[in-house]
């Protein structure tokens, strides 16, 4: 179940699956269509599940006074698990959310400062605010799902199982062409789909009933106890 596979290497593999033609110089048009419809795929079981392995912390590094920061640019910020702040040697969760009941205690307009961080919420387009505004250094720690990599060019690489990724891409592929095989695919797509949940534990957003650009998606949660990098 091969994940960092290059996208070069999954276009010929759904040519394969397809029945089409392997050679790179031909049908360089269809070759972009692949290249869409391996993006796609990959986008829909990326936004499925929250899958373990693409959990990870950001540390962000707070200073005094200062009260907007940029936001870890490879995170999610709908996929955001929990954020912390240590204080000594114990790690205190930080809250979302920042209105008038806490700028009533701790007004950030006025510069009012403050420790530890409370409160988080996003601010913009890029940026996070701290509450209250930090009286002293501090780190706050984001756990959440990171963004999807780079998926366009030949050398970048999957960061899905890629079996998974080209057997749905297929089963998509022959369904539209009205091949028989098309459910045979997807059959075997699901099935990959159903061991690799259950072997990674990831949470459930969603499912693919019968073909992948025909699901829908089910808001979810993932709950990982959190532990400190060490």
């Amino acid at each position: 179940m091969p994940r960092g596979v290059q996208l070069v290497q999954l276009v010929s593999d759904l040519r394969a699956e397809a029945g089409h033609s392997s050679n790179p110089a031909l049908g360089q048009q269809a070759r972009a269509g692949l290249v869409r419809m391996l993006q796609r795929v990959q986008t829909h079981l990326y936004n499925d599940f929250d899958w373990p392995h693409l959990v990870v912390d950001r540390d962000v590094s707070l200073s005094a006074g200062q009260r907007y920061y940029g936001f870890p640019s490879d995170l999610n910020y709908e996929r955001i698990v929990n954020v912390h702040t240590k204080q000594g040697s114990q790690w205190l969760p930080v809250a979302f959310g920042i209105g008038p009941g806490e700028l009533s205690l701790y007004d950030s307009d006025a510069g009012v400062r403050g420790a530890p961080a409370l409160n988080w919420a996003p601010y913009e387009t890029s940026q996070l605010e701290v509450w209250p505004i930090p009286s002293e250094a501090a780190t706050l720690r984001f756990r959440g799902v990171r963004q999807l990599g780079p998926f366009a060019a030949d050398s970048d690489t999957c960061d899905l199982d890629s079996d998974m990724i080209v057997l749905f891409a297929a089963a998509e592929l022959l369904g539209q062409q009205k091949n028989p095989r098309a459910e045979k695919l997807l059959s075997a797509a699901n099935a990959l789909y159903g061991k690799i949940k259950g072997q990674g534990g990831a949470n459930k957003r969603g499912v693919w009933t019968r073909t992948p650009s025909a699901a829908g998606t089910v808001p979810g949660k993932i709950e990982i106890p959190f532990a400190p990098r060490r």
